[in-house]
């Protein structure tokens, strides 16, 4: 540095485009996206690493935690949230065992996928890896994809069928995916608020938190 001192320096790679959340969908995008997504659950199949084998509290395929903070809501958002942690018992927890496993990106979410002339080109921040039902990283995905759509059933058909070309989703998968949706929006309100109450000022902490709510 200006001071002779050694240092160290990150050089990182740059991918030019917008984020998806800042980006207006269209069915051509929302195809590219679950292309992305197909294509990296099948490449992931053959990966691993001991490091992925650890438990995270933004798992959607493990979320009996959220039982014990009910408490931080009311009326209707209580009755969601519980409604919710009853279905995840139905179609995951008593599912698991029939579902496909592998290490998974953890948080496709709209700010961690770049966008390009109606296309996906990257996907940021794998810190969030972890082995598990290989199905998450789609639910994750519609999770955040889902949110303040119109056409609910035409954005689910584009993701879920072009991913479905790169990646065949099992019987089994099927039966569980739209509850991991709703597990991780559950997790993402949970968080927000367990969060917000601890750094109230950090707006970022709640920037899905409506977003999750107008969608469960």
């Amino acid at each position: 540095d200006l001071l002779g001192r050694s240092s160290y320096v990150r050089i990182l790679s740059y991918i030019k485009g917008d984020l998806f959340a800042k980006t207006k969908h269209s069915n051509e995008l929302e195809i590219s996206l679950g292309t992305l997504l197909g294509h990296l659950s099948r490449c992931l199949q053959n990966l691993g690493h001991e490091s992925a084998l650890r438990k995270f509290e933004w798992d959607p395929s493990s979320i009996e935690w959220l039982q014990n903070y009910t408490y931080l809501f009311k009326l209707k958002k209580k009755k969601i949230v519980k409604k919710n942690i009853t279905e995840f018992k139905k179609f995951v927890k008593m599912n698991k065992n029939n579902l496909r496993y592998s290490l998974t990106h953890g948080d496709p979410n709209n700010y961690n996928l770049v966008v390009s002339k109606k296309e996906i080109v990257g996907l940021l921040d794998y810190g969030d890896m972890i082995f598990a039902p290989t199905i998450n990283d789609l639910a994750i995905c519609l999770s955040y994809a889902l949110m303040n759509r119109h056409h609910l059933y035409n954005s689910l058909k584009n993701i879920i069928v072009s991913y479905h070309d790169k990646f065949p989703i099992t019987f089994d998968e099927t039966y569980s995916l739209i509850s991991l949706v709703k597990s991780r929006l559950t997790i993402t309100v949970v968080m927000a608020e367990k969060q917000i109450k601890k750094f109230p000022k950090n707006k970022y902490l709640i920037i899905s938190k409506k977003s999750a709510w107008d969608l469960l």
